[in-house]
């Protein structure tokens, strides 16, 4: 009985039982480990297999010249087909990186239990289903999980777009918690092999647009993201990346709060319960000084977190409703709100969990600092500190670290320990650079907040000076609250400086964007 597939291209037949290579139905002379290693690159087509995988699953630990072996047998493969490695039609050298199979693969025969191909395709429906539901799930163990049954999707079918996707979503997702570079590589290999083995599916390019983001390719980023639109306009992530991508690129001068919100506002018609569009809507108006808006959308989104059977999962309202309670000056309030987020977030493996964390109890210090409670505020900065310690590949651990030192910078100047301020805010400074990289924000790190906490801790240990200049890369960054600038006790220092009375005309003059908003 037949238990493995025949994979076919061209005129050859890769017969996986047998261990024969066909061309024409004749029998191609090819010895065992070739074989392997050409049905290992078969079986991926259109993705790049490096040699250590490659070794790993061929080759054993004891296997003292891989490197001899593997030549060789890519010399036997390219014999075989008749392939040539400088024009190559089948196998593609990669130099530094490993091999590609370029010829469209068809599998043929029956599954392992014998049944038919029919059911083959109700396995891989299957697969496709649940690998989804996993995935918006958003858990640091469900996304390992959905990320194993859409590699057993394309098992199944190698040439399946949608199992591409899939994977290529999950592998997004896990660089969240994760950082590995790896992560993002496969993500957008997963991702542009979808796009190429089916042109008119809309589903890779959203999640494209947030891949060439996190690669640093703008540009190639908002291609993506309106590719996305355009061929699928009532897809709700494809409405939310796009603007999810303007937003953050309003941190460089490149994006548009107005276009971010157009997108967003599309995105929460299509499907309410995409629950990080409300999210990111709260932070554009916290951003913007709309204190009512930004209530509002966190608001929904706590009401819709519990909903059954939520699209995607989103934590991180409370800590929005703790911000804007104290923009508004309701300490009290807005320490219940940190609180109250803190304790569900400890709860959760939300892949965004540990950043939100930190982000909590910096916000918690900032409370303690406006309520002159310095040895308070530094045990919530400790705190934020020794979760981005403890999680050193989260995502934008680069500015959640800053934000910690600086929240310590400010606690230690507030408590008298001037020189230990200044210490803790040089080094924040020294990260600063590195924090400036737009691929690296986060929902929980904008640019534009971490600037504004860098000017606290500049009035803390008395340098007016930085301060402003501070202030004033936060307005670049896309801070546009006046009214807190005005309202916060830790900003009177600078009340009276002309360069504060220039920043407040150009925030003013500013373009304001959140009139769309209210149509919601």
């Amino acid at each position: 009985m037949q238990n493995g597939p025949i994979l076919r291209f061209d005129d050859f037949e890769l017969d996986i039982d047998a261990c024969e290579l066909r061309k024409r139905g004749h029998k191609v002379r090819l010895a065992h480990q070739p074989f392997r290693l050409l049905a290992m690159l078969a079986e991926s087509s259109g993705l790049v297999i490096d040699r250590d995988s490659i070794r790993k699953r061929l080759w054993n630990s004891t296997f003292v010249d891989f490197e001899h072996g593997i030549n060789f047998c890519m010399c036997e493969i390219r014999r075989a087909l008749h392939d040539r490695r400088d024009r190559p039609k089948y196998v593609e050298t990669l130099p530094r990186r490993g091999y590609r199979f370029l010829a469209s693969v068809n599998v043929a025969g029956q599954d392992g239990d014998g049944s038919p191909v029919a059911e083959r395709r109700v396995d891989l429906a299957d697969r496709l289903a649940q690998g989804r539901r996993l995935l918006r799930e958003m858990g640091v163990g469900t996304l390992d999980q959905a990320r194993k049954i859409f590699e057993e999707a394309l098992r199944l079918d190698a040439h399946c777009a949608m199992a591409h996707c899939g994977l290529g979503e999950t592998r997004a997702m896990r660089f969240i918690s994760r950082c590995e570079p790896g992560d993002l590589e496969s993500a957008k290999s997963h991702l542009e092999r979808a796009a190429v083995l089916d042109p008119e599916l809309a589903e890779p390019y959203p999640w494209l647009c947030y891949v060439y983001f996190r690669c640093g390719e703008l540009e190639k980023s908002l291609e993506a993201g309106n590719r996305g639109v355009l061929l699928l306009p009532n897809l709700v992530y494809a409405q939310y990346f796009l603007g999810t991508a303007f937003f953050a690129a309003c941190e460089v001068g490149k994006g548009s709060y107005e276009e971010a919100v157009k997108h967003l506002t599309q995105a929460s018609r299509i499907e309410p319960r995409w629950l990080a569009t409300w999210f990111v809507l709260s932070l554009i108006c916290l951003l913007n000084g709309d204190y009512e808006g930004a209530e509002r959308f966190a608001r929904q989104l706590c009401q819709l977190e519990g909903a059954e059977g939520p699209v995607l999962r989103f934590p991180g309202a409370e800590n929005l409703l703790g911000i804007a309670s104290l923009r508004k000056g309701e300490t009290r309030c807005a320490n219940e709100w940190f609180s109250r987020s803190m304790t569900k977030l400890c709860a959760s493996d939300h892949t965004y969990a540990e950043g939100l964390k930190a982000w909590c109890a910096c916000g918690m210090g900032d409370v303690e600092l406006r309520r002159e409670n310095p040895g308070a505020a530094l045990a919530h900065y400790r705190l934020a500190w020794q979760i981005v310690q403890e999680s050193p590949a989260i995502l934008s651990q680069e500015r959640h670290a800053a934000r910690a030192l600086t929240g310590l910078a400010a606690a230690y100047a507030a408590s008298g320990e001037c020189d230990r301020g200044r210490n803790l805010l040089s080094q924040a400074e020294q990260q600063l650079q590195s924090c400036s990289r737009l691929q690296i924000s986060s929902p929980a790190t904008g640019l534009a907040e971490l600037q504004y906490a860098f000017a606290v801790a500049c009035v803390r240990v008395r340098d007016r000076h930085r301060a402003l200049v501070h202030l004033r890369e936060a307005f670049n960054a896309g801070w546009h609250d006046s009214g807190w600038l005005l309202r916060d006790s830790e900003m009177e220092p600078v009340h009276n400086e002309p360069a504060f009375f220039s920043l407040l005309e150009d925030i003013a003059s500013s373009r304001h964007p959140l009139a769309l908003m209210h149509i919601i």
